[in-house]
């Protein structure tokens, strides 16, 4: 069995809902969370962050991590824009899923940008997963 390992995830969501005819609107959070991962390759949803804003805008992320031979660490980002009606609204903007490995002691930075291109009501709008990954040795208590 591997060693537990920490991953920590650090950094911001932020949002733009483009207005035409007013200002936009800005959202901007700080985010930070971990898991301790004990088994090997076997993969761990860890968190699930959901930001809405402007009254049209939402922002879901879902991380998923994976410890793998040699100490490392496999981070899956699902992010996921949405923009409608409210901040409730089922129209999907854009969606992306992207992958990274997190080696031991070395902080991985990641960045991923979604858009609402759409022309008619609503395009300009984006949402900016900015995170950096540490993968450390899981100290007991």
């Amino acid at each position: 069995m591997a060693a537990p390992r920490m991953l920590v995830a650090s950094g911001s969501l932020d949002g733009v809902d483009h207005e035409r005819f007013a200002p936009n609107e800005l959202f901007h959070e700080a985010v930070w969370t971990k898991v301790v991962l004990t088994q090997q390759d076997v993969p761990q949803n860890f968190v699930t962050w959901i930001k809405s804003w402007g009254g049209e805008c939402r922002l879901e992320v879902r991380i998923t991590a994976r410890l793998l031979a040699e100490r490392r660490i496999l981070v899956t980002v699902n992010g996921k824009l949405f923009e409608g009606d409210s901040e409730s609204t089922s129209d999907l903007a854009e969606e992306k899923t992207e992958s990274v490995v997190v080696p031991r002691g070395q902080p991985v930075p990641f960045r991923m940008s979604l858009f609402n291109s759409g022309i008619l009501g609503g395009g300009g709008d984006s949402g900016t997963i900015d995170l950096t990954f540490t993968n450390s040795i899981a100290e007991e208590d």
